[in-house]
Protein backbone atom coordinates (compact mmCIF):
# COMPACT_ATOMS: atom_id res chain seq x y z
CA UNK A 1 0.00 0.00 0.00
CA UNK A 2 2.90 2.34 0.78
CA UNK A 3 4.36 1.93 -2.70
CA UNK A 4 1.03 2.71 -4.36
CA UNK A 5 0.76 5.91 -2.31
CA UNK A 6 4.38 6.77 -3.09
CA UNK A 7 3.65 6.34 -6.79
CA UNK A 8 0.57 8.54 -6.43
CA UNK A 9 2.70 11.24 -4.81
CA UNK A 10 5.36 10.85 -7.51
CA UNK A 11 2.78 11.39 -10.25
CA UNK A 12 1.42 14.48 -8.54
CA UNK A 13 4.93 15.87 -8.06
CA UNK A 14 5.86 15.23 -11.70
CA UNK A 15 2.68 16.83 -12.99
CA UNK A 16 2.92 19.83 -10.68
CA UNK A 17 6.62 20.68 -10.54
CA UNK A 18 7.91 19.69 -13.96
CA UNK A 19 4.75 20.72 -15.78
CA UNK A 20 4.86 24.22 -14.28
CA UNK A 21 6.72 25.89 -17.13
CA UNK A 22 5.50 23.65 -19.93
CA UNK A 23 9.00 23.12 -21.28
CA UNK A 24 9.53 19.68 -19.77
CA UNK A 25 6.11 18.15 -20.51
CA UNK A 26 7.07 16.16 -23.59
CA UNK A 27 10.32 14.87 -22.12
CA UNK A 28 8.70 13.84 -18.82
CA UNK A 29 5.83 12.14 -20.65
CA UNK A 30 8.27 10.16 -22.77
CA UNK A 31 10.34 9.07 -19.78
CA UNK A 32 7.26 8.07 -17.80
CA UNK A 33 5.79 6.06 -20.68
CA UNK A 34 9.12 4.31 -21.26
CA UNK A 35 9.43 3.49 -17.54
CA UNK A 36 5.87 2.16 -17.32
CA UNK A 37 6.30 0.01 -20.43
CA UNK A 38 9.69 -1.28 -19.22
CA UNK A 39 8.31 -2.23 -15.82
CA UNK A 40 5.35 -3.93 -17.49
CA UNK A 41 7.70 -5.86 -19.76
CA UNK A 42 9.73 -7.09 -16.78
CA UNK A 43 6.66 -7.95 -14.73
CA UNK A 44 4.57 -9.76 -17.31
CA UNK A 45 7.18 -11.86 -19.10
CA UNK A 46 6.85 -15.60 -19.41
CA UNK A 47 7.26 -17.23 -16.00
CA UNK A 48 10.36 -19.19 -17.04
CA UNK A 49 12.19 -16.04 -18.16
CA UNK A 50 11.76 -14.27 -14.83
CA UNK A 51 14.68 -14.34 -12.45
CA UNK A 52 13.79 -15.91 -9.08
CA UNK A 53 14.31 -14.49 -5.62
CA UNK A 54 15.16 -10.93 -4.69
CA UNK A 55 14.99 -9.49 -8.18
CA UNK A 56 11.48 -10.84 -8.69
CA UNK A 57 10.44 -9.29 -5.38
CA UNK A 58 11.93 -5.95 -6.43
CA UNK A 59 10.13 -6.08 -9.79
CA UNK A 60 6.87 -6.81 -7.99
CA UNK A 61 7.38 -3.84 -5.65
CA UNK A 62 8.22 -1.52 -8.55
CA UNK A 63 5.02 -2.73 -10.25
CA UNK A 64 3.01 -1.52 -7.23
CA UNK A 65 4.77 1.86 -7.53
CA UNK A 66 3.87 1.90 -11.23
CA UNK A 67 0.21 1.30 -10.37
CA UNK A 68 0.32 4.32 -8.05
CA UNK A 69 1.87 6.49 -10.77
CA UNK A 70 -0.82 5.48 -13.24
CA UNK A 71 -3.53 6.17 -10.66
CA UNK A 72 -1.99 9.54 -9.86
CA UNK A 73 -1.92 10.63 -13.50
CA UNK A 74 -5.48 9.38 -13.95
CA UNK A 75 -6.72 11.45 -11.00
CA UNK A 76 -4.64 14.45 -12.11
CA UNK A 77 -6.32 14.31 -15.52
CA UNK A 78 -9.66 14.79 -13.79
CA UNK A 79 -8.28 17.80 -11.92
CA UNK A 80 -7.16 19.36 -15.18
CA UNK A 81 -10.49 18.67 -16.85
CA UNK A 82 -12.60 20.29 -14.16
Amino acid sequence: MFLVLLGFYTANALATILGQTGDWDVLVAGVVVAAIEGIGMLMYRKPMARPPGRLQSLISKVNYWKAGVCLGFFVDAFKVGS
